[in-house]
């Protein structure tokens, strides 16, 4: 995967500084202890070959923790809002 651009980087293209540098920061740290339990641990040897799928997967991961579940989050509250200040007039 070192000729392709992290799905990381993709993910996080045009958010802002501070959102990418959170998730970023995020995305080494879990990586980092990834890699560390693959190559430490006979229980997680099988996963040596499928790094690119954990690099996606901890990506996606961390994308919809800090981004997707956000917005699912406003878009629940303004609907109670919404919905409560129709039921208010």
């Amino acid at each position: 995967m070192s000729d392709e651009t992290p799905m990381i980087n993709i993910l996080t293209y045009q958010l802002p500084y501070k959102l990418t540098n959170q998730i970023y920061n995020e995305y080494q740290s879990r990586l980092k202890e990834a890699t560390f339990l693959i190559e430490n641990y006979k229980t997680y040897n099988a996963l040596k070959p499928h790094v690119n799928t954990i690099e996606l997967f901890l990506s996606l991961s961390i994308f919809h923790k800090r981004v997707i579940t956000n917005l699912d989050g406003a878009v629940k509250f303004y609907g109670t809002v919404t919905k409560k200040g129709k039921t208010d007039t």
